[in-house]
């Protein structure tokens, strides 16, 4: 289904890039449950590369076994699934610290030059606005080296995990809300079971940051969807947001639970098969095409993509616009609507795979803004 939705072909891909995900605060994986995914979907679920503690004896605990397990195994499956053959790295640390996760990867040798995180919380959830703008020159140090970083935009739209508050204030997350991270939305298929359209995931995360503003990269854009959103009366409150604020996401996949993704885990002491949702399935599925570009880069002796939001902002041709739907995440909740052009429900939309490898072939030396 995701190669007809995105317009890949699902052959070889190539060894000349590798790729990551990362996994924080002991989730793991067993490699009982990725082979039993692999065999039953045709797929390459192999790691390659481990990076901290994987606790594989945690996904057979009875009963908690698979809950403690399936974000890992979702992570690895799909972005194998639409990688294909480039190698995986693992990267994991027992602490959720962004911190000590960005200078363990900074500190690498051949660090993955594309890195998957399906982890995060509200900005007011943070210890404070200087850990932020930490964190952000973290994920600056990275983009500089030719890392591309990508982070799930969040699963409970834009209320965001504290709730929906008695003063209608929405709760933009972190770090999808960061100028200097590339934040992966979510989407359903409008009709379900028909592959074509799109529509937003009204759970997906989306919105304006509260502390970062809009970045030079997409002034434009934002601009221009709140003025149309103006337009059309479907603009939340302004006390609900900061208008001024960095909006995201930037792009989206399919993440809702309408058409879930096949997860293997171990269920009732065996591994089964299980339908697992959310934008933690869309941001491996997007970084794995993003390591499909580099692959094609890496054979014509290109560099590696690096930070991807100009490059996105630049290209949106290479995106399946959607226009259907709006991000809400709680009933009576006005949110953001997917429009014509990028939007804060879901970005410039789901990608088009051929239309991506052009403008990657075609852009020469990455961009770092």
């Amino acid at each position: 289904m995701l190669a007809a939705l995105y317009n890949f072909d699902k052959s070889a891909t190539g060894f000349k890039t590798t790729m990551a995900v990362a996994e924080f605060q002991g989730v793991s994986y067993d490699d009982g449950d990725l082979g039993f995914w692999a065999d039953a979907c045709g797929q390459n679920a192999t790691v390659d590369r481990q990076v901290g503690k994987n606790k594989a004896s945690t996904c057979k605990i009875p009963l908690v076994g698979a809950e403690l397990c399936l974000e890992a195994l979702l992570d690895i499956d799909f972005i194998r699934g639409v990688g294909g053959d480039i190698p995986l790295t693992v990267v994991s640390t027992q602490q959720y610290s962004l911190a000590n996760w960005a200078q363990a990867l900074e500190a690498m040798d051949n660090p993955p030059p594309v890195m998957s995180v399906s982890y995060g919380n509200d900005e007011i959830q943070q210890t404070s606005e200087a850990f932020m703008d930490s964190c952000n020159v973290q994920f600056q140090k990275l983009g500089t080296m030719g890392i591309s970083v990508l982070f799930a935009s969040g699963d409970q739209g834009v209320v965001g995990r504290t709730g929906k508050t008695k003063d209608g204030k929405y709760h933009p997350d972190f770090p999808a809300a960061s100028p200097f991270i590339t934040a992966v939305g979510g989407t359903d298929l409008a009709t379900k079971s028909v592959i074509g359209a799109e529509k937003a995931w009204s759970d997906g995360g989306g919105g304006f940051s509260d502390h970062f503003a809009a970045p030079s990269y997409q002034t434009a854009a934002v601009q221009d969807y709140l003025k149309k959103s103006d337009a059309a009366g479907v603009t939340p409150p302004d006390a609900a947001f900061t208008r001024t604020g960095r909006g995201y996401p930037d792009v989206s996949a399919m993440a809702g639970q309408q058409n879930p993704y096949c997860v293997a885990a171990t269920l009732a002491l065996k591994p089964s098969l299980t339908g697992v949702a959310g934008t933690s399935a869309a941001c491996p599925v997007v970084s794995g095409l993003f390591a499909r570009l580099n692959s094609a880069r890496a054979e014509k002796g290109m560099p590696n993509m690096g930070f991807l939001n100009p490059w996105i902002y630049q290209n949106p041709q290479a995106w399946n616009d959607v226009t259907q739907g709006s991000v809400t995440g709680a009933s009576s909740v006005k949110g953001f609507s997917a429009l014509d052009g990028w939007d804060a429900a879901t970005g410039f939309g789901t990608p088009n795979f051929v239309e991506m490898l052009k403008a990657a072939l075609a852009a020469g030396e990455q961009v770092v803004v």
